[in-house]
């Protein structure tokens, strides 16, 4: 899990190198690739590579879709069109979600099929680039909502993605999918610390306006200039998010990401901080 600051082109480039990608730098502000890269030309591979090129430059980050592990981005161009998936076939899902400039990015692997596109969206695949977080373009820096990884391209993931029609046709086959490594610090640390760390505690320390009986309780988002209480803690299922959509933390998260956020750390960070304090 991570969230970026502006200052994190670095730690994303590694963060993705680690998924399997292949990066090429972009000029920053825009979505215009730096000359002399490009997905057929020159790209970054590895970790040094990666730490060498985005410390040099402030470019933004663009990943390349396709490869070896089936990189595939659905690229949401509005608030509804993403709102229609997450509401309806994409109700619950995770995996590698961000907030763009004009809507949402929502990540794949394992996808071998063609590029798609329709009425407020596109599909994202077979060597396009994509501007990932913490780019920034127009003034706007794209953000994390959700970080465990891209979602496997499985049965599960393509029906939650009904909404794409025609994708299914692309399959002739299963594909082969390569499950990648979380870096998380481990899936059962990480459910007890969920399960032993209330949010609601945090957001306090965060939101003191927060009010409410409940199961729900709403407070002035402390992360973009709100004038009505965006800010939610949902006690039942020990989450909280912004309702928001100009905010960079619109959408759900967990404890964990709020600890980040409070204690000015990554969320790897976090992880080690609370399993040290909850689970010694």
């Amino acid at each position: 899990m991570s969230i970026y600051t502006k200052s994190d082109r670095q730690k994303a480039a590694v963060d993705w190198i680690e998924r399997g990608a292949a990066l090429v730098p972009v000029r920053r502000d825009t979505k215009y690739i730096v000359k002399g890269w490009g997905p057929r030309q020159r790209t970054v591979t590895d970790v040094v590579t990666a730490v060498e090129v985005f410390s040099q430059g402030d470019y933004n980050l663009g990943v390349v879709t396709g490869g070896e592990v089936g990189l595939a981005c659905a690229d949401f161009d509005t608030v509804a069109s993403y709102g229609a998936w997450r509401s309806g076939p994409g109700l619950g899902a995770r995996g590698l979600i961000e907030r763009t400039r004009r809507g949402f990015h929502v990540w794949f692997i394992g996808y071998h099929g063609k590029a798609l596109a329709g009425e407020g969206w596109e599909f994202k695949a077979g060597g396009a680039v994509c501007l990932v977080a913490p780019s920034t373009v127009a003034g706007y820096t794209y953000g994390l909502l959700v970080d465990d990884s891209p979602l496997a391209w499985t049965p599960n993931a393509r029906d939650s993605f009904s909404l794409l029609s025609g994708i299914e046709k692309t399959f002739s086959a299963p594909l082969p999918v390569r499950v990648l490594p979380r870096a998380t610090g481990g899936g059962d640390v990480v459910s007890k610390i969920k399960a032993a760390v209330p949010v609601l505690e945090l957001a306090r320390s965060l939101v003191p306006s927060l009010a409410g009986e409940g199961r729900w309780l709403h407070g002035v988002c402390p992360f973009h200039k709100d004038a009505h209480p965006s800010f939610y803690v949902d006690t039942e299922k020990n989450t909280w998010g912004c309702l928001s959509a100009n905010c960079a933390q619109r959408g759900t998260h967990d404890v964990i990401n709020l600890a980040a956020l409070v204690r000015g750390v990554d969320n790897r960070t976090a992880i080690k901080q609370l399993a040290a304090e909850v689970l010694a």
